[in-house]
């Protein structure tokens, strides 16, 4: 398992030293990089060269489930050289935790092709609905091969490797907010957002915002299918055909919807900074001009709510008619 894992870190060592150790010790992840030679970017033709950059990152997210899959694999490999149909029986017997590795394979590999398929937008290979199943699986798995050994050396050795498993991401990956975060939580920024916005905004009411669901998730109140995904689906393309096949949306969509389309307008703080300062767009500040001063004139400030996720979070209310 730990020759797995070091062998793959060689491997994206050699071929970009400096992005390698920027992803893996930095958790340095930004867009500006370009994906020629030993860099990397997200505006890059989706080929098999460039998955290379996008993988490299995920190997901070993946450790613990390669390094708790590898002794199963490697379990399998055995069995199979021991004897004519023993891998068959094997896999048979333990049926449940195969179709559990299907189930997960099945699902990470759509998303891949998804990904690529939808312009090689890889951010949301990291979601937790996707990243849970490879992790059940490989944990079962890990589980299947532990209860099979007759020595206590071998159980000691894997449960070293789980302690390892358990404890890499914490240092690849970083505490989790919950665990070391210090005053309000996200979870009490979201309910406080999501009340202000329950107690504006009508039930049937249309919204346009870029912000996080959360909030909206937690007040009960739907936004356009488009925006969804926030900033992450927004295309800079004139072609909005092409732009709504593809469930994105760019200018000429969102001067529909804040021209009077949509009854309601959200607003936080902290999208806007990230909209101009995360490099992820190349005109972040001419969009940030054009989406608020739509806003600023077909809308009336309601209320401005402090303590908010991503906040302070402004609402907006329609001037003229609903359409």
């Amino acid at each position: 398992s730990v020759g797995l894992v070091v062998g793959v870190c060689v491997y994206f060592y050699v071929r970009a030293p400096l992005q390698f150790s920027n992803v893996i010790f930095m958790g340095l992840f930004t867009p500006s990089l370009e994906a020629s030679g030993p860099t990397y970017t997200t505006a890059v033709k989706a080929t098999p060269h460039a998955m290379v950059w996008h993988l490299m990152m995920f190997l901070r997210w993946y450790t613990a489930s390669l390094l708790l899959l590898a002794p199963a694999v490697g379990y399998v490999v055995y069995r199979r050289s021991q004897e004519a149909g023993a891998l068959t029986k094997m896999l048979v017997r333990h049926s449940g935790v195969v179709l559990l590795l299907g189930v997960a394979a099945a699902n990470y590999l759509s998303h891949v092709a998804g990904s690529v398929w939808f312009g090689f937008n890889v951010y949301y290979m990291l979601d937790f609905y996707i990243f849970l199943p490879v992790a059940g699986a490989a944990a079962a798995s890990f589980v299947l091969v532990a209860r099979g050994l007759r020595t206590d050396a071998h159980r000691a050795q894997l449960a070293a490797l789980a302690v390892t498993a358990l404890v890499a991401p914490l240092w690849l990956a970083g505490v989790p907010n919950c665990i070391r975060y210090s005053g309000q939580t996200h979870l009490e920024e979201i309910a406080q957002g999501a009340e202000a916005i329950r107690r504006i905004v009508p039930e049937d009411s249309r919204i346009f915002t870029v912000d996080d669901p959360h909030q909206f998730l937690v007040a009960e109140r739907e936004v356009f299918p488009e925006l969804t995904h926030q900033l992450f689906m927004y295309s800079d393309s004139t072609d909005t055909e092409a732009v709504r096949w593809r469930h994105k949306y760019n200018r000429e969509m969102i001067a529909e919807w804040l021209d009077g389309e949509a009854e309601y307008a959200v607003v936080s703080e902290e999208l806007l900074r990230w909209m101009v300062g995360s490099g992820r767009y190349r005109h972040g500040p001419a969009l940030r001009d054009f989406m608020m001063s739509r806003v600023e004139d077909n809308y009336t400030l309601v209320e401005t709510v402090e303590g908010s996720y991503h906040g302070p979070t402004r609402i907006y209310r329609y001037k003229g008619k609903r359409r």
